[in-house]
């Protein structure tokens, strides 16, 4: 079972559809850019902030409504993993 998303993940999701819909195919820049705009949000804990942290907690409610039994636990890598470059 997957954990629910937080409000980054969130936000994230929306502006990589964003960047999609405007012709934006490399994630690199779509992902420098939702990183500068989150920070920018969250630094003035404007609307656009709340907003995301609202929609993440209602993800979370939900989550918790589909699997009422759910306990996150991470578990260790039986393997390392090698780093990409």
């Amino acid at each position: 079972v997957p954990r629910p998303a937080n409000a980054f993940i969130l936000f994230r999701a929306d502006v990589n559809d964003k960047a999609k819909a405007s012709g934006e195919s490399h994630q690199k820049a779509v992902s420098g850019a939702a990183r500068d705009l989150w920070n920018e949000h969250k630094a003035a804990e404007d609307d656009t902030y709340w907003l995301w942290k609202a929609n993440a907690e209602e993800e979370k409610r939900l989550h918790a409504l589909r699997y009422p039994n759910y306990k996150y636990q991470p578990r260790k890598r039986e393997t390392v993993k090698k780093s990409r470059k």
